[in-house]
């Protein structure tokens, strides 16, 4: 299984400059929403310092001021051009350093690392009080055994069977 990226793909299609803005969107105090206006009206001055066109602007003030707020606390990020955005996304956890810029390119990589781990199975453990599953993550390291029989011992035939039958 594979990272599913095709939300980029507009991203890449069309040539910049981009406006690309990680913040704080979190709605978790009394306060929260004149906050949140402050942050964004921080992020718009830096953007239009930096030579963001109003109609770029115009386009992230629209998606900002539109949106529904987030429930407790959150991250979004926004990428914009030629008076569009292109990206709109709520990320669990704000930002650890917030930021807004203009460049040749979107700056991409903390929403990449933010994309969620592909997954090579699923382990589920039924016994006669319940049921728990738990993620298996691919990649080096993980180990497609599992633990079967009264004994609880690693199967490691099994797993490379395929699984149980």
């Amino acid at each position: 299984m594979e990272v599913d990226l095709r939300f980029l793909r507009d991203l890449v299609a069309h040539p910049g400059p981009f406006a690309t803005v990680y913040f704080d969107a979190s709605h978790d105090t009394a306060d929260a929403e004149h906050a949140g206006q402050l942050r964004w009206a921080g992020h718009r001055a830096e953007l239009s310092g930096q030579g963001a066109d109003d109609a770029t602007l115009d386009a992230l003030d629209a998606a900002i001021t539109e949106a529904a707020p987030a429930v407790g606390r959150a991250g979004r990020v926004l990428v914009a051009r030629d008076g569009a955005v292109v990206l709109d996304r709520t990320l669990p956890e704000p930002p650890a350093a917030p930021f807004a810029r203009w460049q040749p390119l979107p700056d991409l990589l903390p929403v990449l690392l933010e994309q969620p781990e592909p997954l090579r199975a699923v382990a589920v453990r039924v016994d006669e009080t319940g049921a728990r599953s738990s993620p298996r993550p691919r990649g080096r390291g993980s180990s497609p055994s599992r633990t079967c029989g009264a004994a609880a011992t690693r199967c490691t035939r099994c797993a490379a069977a395929g699984g149980h039958t």
